[in-house]
């Protein structure tokens, strides 16, 4: 019995040890911690310290949508680290930022398809921007130190997503699109490369363009101090010169000095060395009729002011009807052949008034300008003349001037009376001219200048 005893313990042990294994198993797998619930978007939102990158994301909707589904490991950068990139370039808000340069900038913080955990970063990652991150460690990991002028390092290592990882960072990573430009920063051109005023209407890309072309870019980089006149990108839409040239229209955009339009004279001098013409309406500016503002935009060298139109340098006036056939798909042949006729003198610090030839026809001017011969109904030289000078003024007047004095009375060269006139309507306001016999003739086209002043379009002939 002893030994049947002895021979059942014997057999039995395996066995008890078997099921101790299995239930210290099952203990140790009880033991385990929770699985992440939460996603990247969730973290970015929850963790302190965030709130800008997890508004940025709201404005890149696709991203934000991997970011809760899709494996990814994201670093992301403090608000600090937010405000720190901003005060180096001179911007006030992310939402200053070119947009194309802020989508580099959220695409390059995100690795997709991997979950990096801190003891994995130790080579390099690919972004969705396809550019890499290179990583190194000393006491702390560190990211692009060979790249950047300082190195980004992560101060919060492995908060577990249930898609991946976030790392928080304590500077923006930049990738090489604003890394180029990082040479510019706190300067007037680097704010003319990076900044955007809205979706609608673009940043300053195109004049940067314009200043690039004309090798003026290390120029206003340079000491200065310098005032740029920046048009918005969608302004260029309706820009249109067939004779001035890259060079003087990026000069015409270039004051020297830190100038406060508000104390200008009536002119300002530009870096072309031709005259601008101030308007001042309460506290609003105008340029050649075109509004320009200040939102803010300064640099160590200078400033930046937001032009609502691209001014283009006094061109000859064949040249200004030229560009506004193009403009406005009209024909201003017959005020060219009446110019011919009569050789008046039109002179300088002048505005005209320059009907279409529809306004023409509708007169019933076209046959007799067009004429062979005074008997076969040529229109008399000296009432051709008259006719003229009833369309010149003197001194230069653009719409910003008349709509700040509503109403303004001139002479033209004829001393006929005229009348211009600003008007409020549901669209906004519109600008008319009337001489004794002639009543409100719109402008089709206007604020253009020409070697003899300002030149605007007009749908009626102005008889004296």
């Amino acid at each position: 019995m002893k030994n049947f005893l002895l021979l059942m313990q014997s057999t039995c042990l395996p066995v008890l040890l078997a099921v101790v294994l299995v239930l210290s198993g099952c203990n140790k797998d009880d033991e385990e911690a929770p699985q992440p619930t939460e996603s990247i978007a969730s973290i970015i939102e929850s963790t302190e310290g965030l709130d800008s990158l997890a508004l940025l994301l709201n404005s890149f909707t696709t991203l934000k949508s991997r970011l809760s589904s899709s494996e990814h490991t994201v670093f992301a950068p403090t608000n600090a680290a937010f405000v720190k990139l901003l005060e180096s370039i001179g911007l006030q808000s992310m939402s200053d930022l070119n947009i194309s340069l802020l989508q580099d900038i959220i695409l390059y913080h995100v690795v997709p398809n991997s979950t990096l955990i801190s003891t994995q970063l130790d080579t390099i990652a690919t972004t969705l921007t396809t550019e890499e991150l290179t990583f190194s460690s000393t006491d702390s990991i560190l990211i692009n130190s060979e790249k950047q002028p300082t190195a980004t390092t992560i101060v919060s290592a492995d908060l577990r997503a249930k898609n991946g990882v976030v790392h928080v960072v304590n500077e923006v990573i930049l990738p090489g699109s604003l890394r180029s430009l990082s040479q510019y920063f706190g300067t007037v051109i680097g704010l003319t490369t990076t900044f955007n005023f809205s979706n609608q209407l673009g940043g300053f890309n195109t004049i940067t363009n314009y200043f690039n072309s004309a090798s003026l870019i290390q120029t206003l980089a340079g000491t200065g101090p310098f005032t740029i006149l920046g048009p918005l990108d969608a302004f260029f839409n309706s820009f249109y010169s067939n004779s001035s040239t890259v060079a003087e229209v990026a000069n015409y955009h270039i004051l020297d000095g830190n100038v406060n339009l508000a104390e200008a004279e009536r002119t300002i001098t530009t870096r072309a060395g031709t005259p601008l013409y101030v308007t001042k309406d309460g506290n609003d500016i105008f340029l050649n009729g075109k509004f320009v503002g200040d939102f803010g935009l300064t640099a160590d060298n200078g400033k930046v002011l937001v032009m609502a139109g691209v001014l283009k340098p006094a061109e000859p006036l064949a040249d200004v009807l030229a560009n506004a056939e193009v403009l406005t798909g009209q024909t201003f042949s017959i005020f060219r052949a009446a110019l011919r006729e009569t050789n008046l003198a039109l002179g300088t610090d002048k505005t005209l008034f320059v009907p279409t030839d529809a306004a023409f026809e509708a007169a019933g001017l076209i046959s007799s300008i067009d004429s062979a011969d005074i008997e076969g109904g040529r229109i008399d030289p000296a009432v051709l003349t008259n006719i003229l000078q009833t369309h010149v003024i003197n001194g230069v007047t653009f719409s910003s001037d008349i709509v700040a004095a509503e109403s303004i009375q001139a002479n033209a060269l004829n001393e006929a009376s005229l009348t211009l006139t600003y008007t409020e309507t549901t669209e906004g306001g519109s600008v008319t001219v009337r001489s004794p016999t002639t009543t409100d003739a719109q402008f089709v086209l206007f604020n253009e200048l020409s070697d003899h002043g300002a030149v605007h379009f007009i749908s009626k002939v102005l008889l004296p």
